[in-house]
């Protein structure tokens, strides 16, 4: 089992260097443990799989996992600037109070998607009578981010993989992919007008992970 070190797979000694090497066109499958600036998990540890090389990583954790075998693991701190960005204060919005469920209260999470199908992070500030302050900014944004990574698997992606993989670079990366930090627009910034939430009926649900969503 290789140990983390300055960023870069360490291997023990005698370990057989056999195996397919991470790179352009492998499927890697990689556990993934996302830390705070206090080194803190924001979420449970995640496997993910995805085919290298197609844009579904962030450069930083592409760049340390090029050549990695199974077993490999890395840790990788990625600035604020390029991970979920700096705070903007006119992600602080007051909103109609009906806009949010009746039990809606200070501290409380939510997710919701914008006419754009764009992902959006809210925490709740402040309940009035009428209205609520609202913070869009994401949980992580002014923190450097630690992604602690293992590789589970290297293998030869398929032509389906490669094919999905290609599409999804073409459309656009899935908010899903809790390793992507690219931004999300406010309501307003090609999605709602005027600055108000979606219309519509568009679900509000209790945020379960603090990755998925925009970032800037």
């Amino acid at each position: 089992m290789s140990t983390f070190e300055g960023g870069r797979p360490q291997r023990e000694a005698g370990r057989a260097a056999g195996g397919f090497q991470v790179g352009p066109e492998t499927f890697v499958t990689v556990s993934c443990l996302v830390l705070d600036e206090e080194q803190e998990p924001v979420a449970p540890e995640e496997v993910l799989g995805f085919v290298f090389g197609m844009g579904q990583l962030l450069p930083e954790l592409e760049a340390r996992l090029e050549c990695c075998l199974s077993g490999d693991r890395v840790e990788v701190v990625v600035p604020c600037e390029r991970a979920f960005g700096r705070r903007r204060d006119e992600r602080v919005v007051e909103i109609d109070r009906s806009e949010l469920p009746a039990g809606a209260a200070e501290g409380d999470c939510f997710e919701l998607e914008n006419n754009s199908g764009d992902t959006l992070l809210l925490k709740v500030l402040e309940v009035g009578e009428d209205f609520v302050v609202a913070d869009l900014n994401h949980p992580l944004a002014d923190q450097d981010v630690t992604y602690r990574l293992e590789v589970r698997e290297v293998r030869p992606a398929t032509t389906e993989e490669l094919e999905a993989a290609a599409l999804e670079l073409e459309e656009g990366v899935p908010e899903a992919f809790p390793l992507i930090a690219h931004p999300g627009p406010l309501p307003g910034e090609g999605g709602s007008p005027g600055g108000a939430l979606p219309e519509g009926g568009v679900p509000l649900v209790p945020v379960s992970r603090l990755l998925r969503g925009g970032a800037p």
